[in-house]
């Protein structure tokens, strides 16, 4: 497994939108843990980009007491988990700053 961070202008919070069961198997996190999404606009392919949050990792006390109340167009730092998979990457975050 390897890190990434990304800097992204998120758009919204929600229910994630993955297939939880395949996303379990390839990368070994519950399915219990991956129900949300941070959804964000991607400049590069002009379209609302989702990804999964693991919520076992994720710092929701930060997350809610900081950005949450003030989501829209907020300007964030993404830490990200990318699991490979063939030539497909499986990225999910495990942090925001």
């Amino acid at each position: 497994m390897e890190k990434r961070t990304i800097e992204v202008v998120l758009s919204s919070v929600g229910k994630t939108n993955i297939d939880k069961k395949t996303t379990s198997k390839l990368t070994g996190i519950n399915e219990g843990s991956l129900t949300t999404s941070l959804y964000y606009y991607s400049e590069k392919s002009k379209k609302i980009i989702g990804l999964p949050i693991n919520d076992k990792t994720f710092n929701y006390d930060y997350f809610n007491s900081k950005i949450y109340n003030n989501l829209e167009n907020r300007r964030v730092k993404l830490f990200l988990d990318i699991y490979k998979n063939k030539s497909k990457e499986i990225l999910i975050i495990y942090k925001i700053e």
